[in-house]
């Protein structure tokens, strides 16, 4: 066998083998990083949301019950919607739900009321479906 052709694929093999090795690398690399800083960021995310939705309907019942002028709902909406993603249509319909929340109490429903039950349980169940897509996510590392 030919010294020449030899030598040339062993240099295209060491050639191939450095471009998988640094390909493996940069891959590694982009995991742990995912693994080490966006999913600790998507869990703190997770528990911010759960806590303004929480405090939002809390926040609208005490609106209906109190008479007051608090605009801590109102900031909280903003802050909810903020945060969710509008591309996703259950994002959508859960600050639909939470806008709908808000005109109850300003057209001072009662919490006994029956449509405002209904619409603390959608809220709560869009919430709640929402939470537990984006902690799954976060459970599978993506």
């Amino acid at each position: 066998m030919n010294w020449t052709a030899l030598s040339a694929l062993a240099a295209a093999a060491a050639a191939v083998a450095t471009l998988v090795n640094g390909w493996w690398q940069r891959r590694s690399a982009m995991e742990i990083a995912r693994v080490n800083l966006i999913m600790p960021m998507r869990e703190a995310w997770i528990g911010q949301l759960r806590d303004k939705i929480a405090r939002y309907i809390t926040g609208c019942a005490r609106l209906n019950i109190d008479k007051k002028r608090d605009f801590e709902p109102l900031l909280l909406r903003y802050e909810i919607a903020l945060m969710l993603n509008q591309d996703e249509e259950e994002h959508q319909k859960l600050e639909k739900a939470l806008t709908g929340l808000v005109k109850l109490a300003a057209e001072e429903k009662k919490m006994d009321d029956p449509e405002v039950g209904e619409a603390v349980d959608e809220a709560k169940r869009l919430a709640r479906s929402v939470l537990k897509k984006e902690w799954d996510r976060v459970q599978r590392g993506g």
